[in-house]
């Protein structure tokens, strides 16, 4: 009988070591897992975890559980405990294709929170609206509309006074050319370029009239007609005070005189200012005289070939037509209409 009390209490103790023992040496995953974008709701559960064990878990704004029932799971393999799916525990939100948009470039191709896409426009357009669009939490693009590419198109350009700009399109790096008409020249940069904010660059120029100084007059010599401002083709006619010596000058287009004046020689006394043709000359008269003019007087140099005529205006008075009339060898003025 003491025999079988001491099995019996020697059995129990073994038992309670096997037991001990097998409690001591099971796999159990003892740390809390981590999972991004997301948090743990351990509800009084503490560590250590058995296998089989479960945590069930949320998932921060703009990601999503792999279903409303997943959770973590404290899993078993080759006799090592560990957490399973904690790396794809919290998945991004997807937004769809946001799609092309016509004369852009798309920049970005992953369509899931917090990720953008970006288009930037061809050269010769340009964008309108929102350049970057984001994928939400909610998994929508924001901002909600698609933008577009328009193209750069500067606005057309009007005709200079007493000139024209030409130009063949509107769109980005186009030429704009501008000219003056005759006897006028261009003050500004003769042209311009669409820009890409849809403007032309610089300002337009403008066409200014081709005007000549009075010329430089030397001792003993006249200018007729005499006038502060010549305009690109007048004549004015260089004449010494001592007579016989006249020479003839033009305005150009470059707003200088064609010819210097001449050399007069010294004078006692000044001749009149309105001369005839000599009485020596041997030339004949051939051209008849062609008359006065109303609100102005004339300088007349003979009537004979090549002899010439001078018109002006009296004061607060502008001449309209030549000043300056030739004698042909026709015997005709070359102007049938008096100025």
């Amino acid at each position: 009988m003491m025999h079988c009390k001491i099995f019996i209490l020697e059995l129990l103790c073994l038992v309670t070591c096997l037991l001990k023992s097998s409690l001591c040496d099971e796999p159990v995953c003892s740390d809390l897992p981590v999972i991004a974008n997301g948090e743990l709701r351990l509800e009084g559960l503490k560590s250590p975890f058995r296998p089989g064990d479960s945590i069930d878990y949320v998932c921060n704004s703009g990601y999503l559980k792999e279903s409303t029932t997943a959770k973590l799971i404290c899993s078993l393999k080759d006799g090592v405990a560990s957490w399973s799916r904690t790396e794809r525990a919290c998945r991004p939100t997807s937004c769809n294709d946001p799609g092309y948009i016509e004369n852009a470039e798309r920049i970005g191709n992953l369509f899931t929170f917090p990720n953008n896409v970006t288009y930037v426009c061809n050269e010769g357009y340009k964008l309108k609206g929102a350049a970057t669009r984001f994928c939400s939490a909610k998994g929508q693009w924001l901002p909600n509309a698609t933008p577009s590419c328009e193209a750069i198109v500067c606005p057309s350009l009007n005709d200079p006074q007493n000139g024209k700009v030409i130009f063949s399109q509107k769109r980005l790096h186009s030429v704009a050319t501008y000219k003056c008409d005759r006897n006028f020249i261009l003050s500004g940069l003769s042209e311009r370029i669409c820009q890409v904010d849809g403007t032309w660059s610089s300002s337009p120029p403008v066409c200014k009239e081709i005007n000549c100084s009075a010329p430089e007059t030397l001792k003993n010599m006249r200018a007729l007609p005499n006038k502060s401002i010549y305009k690109a083709g007048d004549l004015v006619i260089f004449q010494c005070k001592s007579g016989g010596v006249q020479k003839t000058a033009k305005c150009l287009d470059t707003g200088e005189w064609n010819v210097h004046p001449p050399h007069c020689p010294d004078i006692e006394t000044e001749p009149p200012v309105i001369l005839v043709s000599s009485p020596a000359t041997t030339k004949v008269n051939l051209c008849d005289d062609p008359g006065e003019i109303k609100n102005g007087a004339r300088t007349l140099f003979g009537l004979n070939v090549n002899s010439t005529i001078v018109y002006h205006c009296d004061e607060s008075y502008e001449l309209r037509g030549k000043s300056t009339l030739l004698c042909l060898e026709n015997g005709k003025w070359d102007l049938d209409k008096l100025p």
